[in-house]
């Protein structure tokens, strides 16, 4: 028994390996779902409904149904191919193997086609009457079954219901059935047939169960199982290393020309159709030259040869079936449609049938192609094709057939014909197709004459050069806006249409936008280039990187505004990347890139889908922001140094106006008493207590004597320290020279200032005449100056990394920053909002200046929108991004962080702080030290 059911059972197809497998090699266990026959699958493959994915948590083992304490009777229905035939012979070999573990231990498998005829003549045949000779020649003891039977040992496997061919017989085999069953009722009994064969002679008290399709999980084990077994056979070698090698190598190969081709890739669901793909795949080395090859075995194997195989009678030739069916497919894509009622495809089949000489009933062609599984009743009284594959393919052999090739160059600029049209350029001369699209010169018929050469079509030599030649006219500017546009609209066409199906049956295309096809965006319409840096090995077939999230909106609406809505695609979204093909191409791509995914929250925003384990693209740690700020402090001193000494002669300028007050106050209050009182006491203790505070400047500013000469500043420093002093302690006709003095050194110093930095710390030529004078930098800069020259130990040598120590802990950088580029803008208009909303509020410490009347946030006010001036033509790209530029942003922004901002505007201090980070990132993109990794990938819509 267990050798008899041990090989698979022979199909039909035309392209067969040498060796046919055994079942333990090979076999997947298909899932059983209740359900009601009417409801069952009735096509080779499964439509994608809610429906089905709700089942999928349903699915269920044979096992989980037979072998119970009570007997169960069931009833398997399954599309043609759905494996119900190889289910049976699994469980019947399983049966012999446990029988120790089941309650009923012997299997009992009839092939229903084989003994309807005799129960035909003999209804009241029993099971072991049918057996008797099978019996006999294995030497089985008389009565020895009909006793197995009667104790309930037993599990009887009837396969085939519906390949009796008459109705009535059928029937008749149905009552045999329900016969046998109350004769027999301690055992399991298992009845396979396909959905229509059952509905007209159904098995009453079965269970009805429904085999689902392959998941793509299985499908891949079946191909790798396959190839196992074919290969250990082929080497001899069934435990050795090279047959499983070779086997992973097939497997592998057959798995990604399938992920590539998504109408193939639909057929895998479907065992038989499965098969079939790894026989042709391992007899030919590889699927074969053309679709239409491949359409044509199927659409023979199911028509036909499998009949033909199986013994079955057959009423019409098997090339006059797919005649018909032609005919049909022919009127249905006349009619741009993929449903036909009944009466309309009954008179469809009548008029194909008319060409043959026999009388066949249109309704039993139906009854029969129907069964088959090719042509389907998708819902009551609607029909259709099980794929639309199918049904192109069947139009382009009408159209080959019946010698139509006017109709298809009528029919090129349309998008419902462009399979059919391919799958007939595939077989037959092209030359008048390729022509038409020529004439024709829009997007849709250019790319399909591409096509058309691609697939290697029968085409004329100088129809073929006409369309290289036009795929070489692409890379020129040469041509009129127009006729440009048009061929790049081919060229990205040509790119987007290899496409992947994922296991959630949606579609994406095969690649991410390379850089070649981006950079004809960009040209067409002077958008800003991707956040990289050319060159560095990277080529125009490479994925286009450093791509910002609008970027990739905008190139989708580019892309679509090519194709005259025929064509739509949209992002691919995060379940599509995560799908196994997608990341099989991108791994095998070898390019480590993140993609934008469509948001279903917020179409305006895409989402940036990051491969696991690799760092953010638009993380910037603190570390990398610290050494940012390392590299401008070392490289601006002599600005830095420049900044303190205006700060200084600011603070010269604010004690000139302080002693004016105080001096004043002090006569009026002389002049005032009664009694004389001595006015240069009076005048004394006004100066000491206006002067203390810059005094204590001037000691401390002394201090940076080294500092200022490493940048060749001394000079200025003494000129500086000079007006300081002057003002602080001389009489007021020498107070006014030193300020006088302190006007020209202003503009020295200003002069002198990198111009990006002078920018974005707000510090202009009309500084001299600015009342009350003005703070140069914030308390930032203020803050770490003042602690490095009150830090005695500090060496001159030392100078750069203490300040830049001290800088960094005073701008708070502590913290890792994820800030897209796309934002920058955004960011730096809330930051410049929230500084200005504060102009008037009183939650400033405003302590130390209650004497000078000096607002701290006059500085920020300014500074704030000084940076967004600079910054925003840089964050949207319209002005190149240079060293000197980052540096000025970077430090500016930081410098703001230290700014006495209120409690409620806790919010700044992380919009500078990204503001900064971004400039960082964008530099370090720019520079070629950060190379980003955002690319597009794009879904059909």
């Amino acid at each position: 028994m267990q050798d008899s059911l041990r090989k698979i059972e022979e199909q039909g197809p035309a392209t067969t390996a040498y060796y046919r497998p055994d079942l333990d090699e090979i076999f997947v266990n298909v899932a059983l779902v209740p359900k009601a026959p009417h409801k069952a699958q009735r096509g080779l493959l499964a439509e994608l409904t809610p429906e089905n994915h709700r089942e999928s948590a349903k699915r269920r083992s044979i096992d989980d149904f037979i072998d119970q304490p009570d007997p169960q009777v069931l009833a398997i229905l399954g599309a043609p191919g759905s494996g119900k035939t190889t289910l049976l012979r699994r469980t019947g070999q399983l049966i012999s193997r446990q029988r120790r573990r089941r309650r009923r231990k012997v299997p009992i498998l009839l092939l229903l086609r084989d003994q309807a005829g005799q129960i035909q003549r003999n209804p009241d045949v029993t099971i072991p009457a049918l057996l008797g000779t099978v019996l006999e020649k294995i030497e089985v003891p008389k009565g020895w079954v009909e006793r197995r039977l009667r104790a309930g040992n037993c599990v009887v496997l009837l396969d085939g219901l519906d390949e009796i061919g008459r109705t009535e017989n059928r029937r008749m085999v149905s009552d045999w059935i329900e016969s046998q069953v109350r004769a027999y009722h301690r055992n399991d009994f298992i009845v396979t047939s396909r959905p229509q064969g059952y509905i007209s002679a159904p098995i009453n008290a079965a269970t009805v169960l429904t085999v689902k399709n392959f998941s793509h999980a299985q499908a891949e084990m079946f191909v790798r199982r396959w190839y196992l077994a074919i290969e250990r056979f082929g080497q001899g070698d069934e435990k050795g290393n090279i047959a499983e090698h070779r086997a992973t190598e097939s497997a592998n190969d057959l798995i990604e020309r399938l992920n590539a081709n998504p109408a193939l890739y639909d057929l895998v669901v479907n065992p038989l159709l499965l098969a079939m793909l790894v026989n042709v795949h391992f007899s030919r080395g590889a699927l074969p030259g053309s679709r239409s090859e491949l359409y044509k075995e199927i659409c023979q194997v199911m028509l036909w040869r499998r009949q033909v195989a199986k013994k079955l009678a057959i009423d019409l030739r098997g090339q006059r079936k797919e005649a018909v069916l032609s005919h049909v497919a022919y009127y249905m894509m006349n009619k741009e449609t993929r449903d036909l009622e009944r009466d309309t495809l009954l008179f469809q089949i009548k008029t194909g049938l008319q060409r043959f000489a026999k009388d066949i009933p249109a309704q039993d062609f139906l009854d029969d192609v129907g069964s088959n599984g090719l042509l389907v009743e998708r819902e009551n009284g609607v029909f259709a094709f099980a794929h639309l594959t199918f049904q192109e393919y069947l139009a382009a052999a009408y159209v080959r057939n019946n010698n139509l090739v006017g109709t298809l160059t009528q029919k090129v600029d349309h998008a419902w014909w462009r399979e059919t049209i391919l799958l007939y350029a595939a077989e037959f001369k092209a030359d008048e197709i390729v022509e038409a699209c020529l004439a024709h010169d829009t997007v849709t018929t250019l790319s399909l004459a591409i096509e058309c050469v691609d697939q290697d079509s029968d085409i004329a030599p100088e129809l073929r050069e006409r369309v290289e030649l036009f795929l070489d006219s692409i890379a020129t500017r040469e041509l009129e806006p127009e006729r440009w546009r048009l061929r790049a609209g081919v060229a990205v066409n040509r790119y987007l249409r290899d496409v992947l199906r994922t296991r959630d049956g949606s579609r994406v295309c095969a690649n991410p936008i390379s850089s070649e096809i981006y950079q004809l965006f960009e040209q067409d319409t002077d958008y800003p280039k991707p956040d990289a840096l050319c060159g560095n090995g990277v080529t125009a077939k490479h994925a286009v990187v450093g791509v910002r999230g609008r970027d990739a909106l905008a190139f989708v609406d580019w892309v679509n505004g090519m194709f005259d809505n025929q064509t739509s695609y949209q992002l691919i979204t995060v379940d599509q990347i995560r799908d196994v093909g997608v990341q099989s191409v991108l791994k095998k791509r070898g390019e480590t890139v993140s993609v934008w995914a469509k948001n279903e929250h917020d179409p305006e925003q895409p989402t940036l889908w990051v491969p696991p384990l690799v760092r953010h693209p638009h993380m910037v740690t603190a570390e990398s922001l610290a050494t940012a700020v390392g590299a401008d402090i070392r490289g601006c001193g002599p600005t830095l140094i420049r900044l303190l000494l205006l700060q200084a002669l600011m603070e010269a300028r604010l004690l000139a106006r302080d002693l004016d007050t105080e001096f004043a106050r002090a006569r009026a209050y002389a002049s005032g008493r009664k009694r004389k009182v001595d006015i240069d006491h009076v005048l004394a203790n006004a100066r000491q207590k206006v002067t203390e505070r810059t005094m204590n400047y001037y000691e401390s500013l002394s201090t940076g004597q080294g500092a200022a000469a490493s940048f060749g500043l001394s000079d200025a420093l003494g000129k500086v320290l000079a007006v300081l002093r002057a003002v602080a302690v001389s009489p007021a006709a020498i107070r006014a020279s030193a300020l006088e003095n302190a006007d020209r050194i202003t503009a020295d110093l200003i002069d002198g200032l990198e111009p990006h930095l002078a920018r974005t710390f707000a510090v202009s030529g009309d500084l001299i005449d600015h009342e009350p004078p003005d703070h140069v930098m914030g308390q930032a800069l203020a803050s770490v100056f003042a602690r490095i020259m009150d830090d005695d130990a500090t060496a001159d040598s030392s100078w750069s990394s203490i300040f830049i120590e001290h800088f960094v802990e005073t701008t708070y950088i502590d913290k890792d920053i994820e800030v897209a580029p796309d934002t920058l803008e955004d960011v730096m208009g809330q930051a410049r909002s929230a500084v200005i909303s504060l102009r008037d509020d009183s939650g400033y410490d405003d302590d130390d200046d209650v004497d000078t009347g000096f607002s701290p946030s006059t500085w920020a006010q300014k500074a704030v929108q000084a940076i967004e001036k600079v910054a925003v033509p840089v964050f949207r790209r319209e002005q190149p991004l240079s060293s000197e530029l980052a540096t000025a942003i970077r430090l500016s922004a930081l410098c703001l962080t230290a700014e006495q901002f209120p409690p409620k505007a806790s919010n700044i201090r992380p919009l500078l702080h990204r503001i900064a980070a971004g400039i960082t990132l964008l530099e370090q993109r720019a520079s070629g030290r950060n190379v980003p990794s955002e690319t597009i990938i794009l879904a059909p819509g």
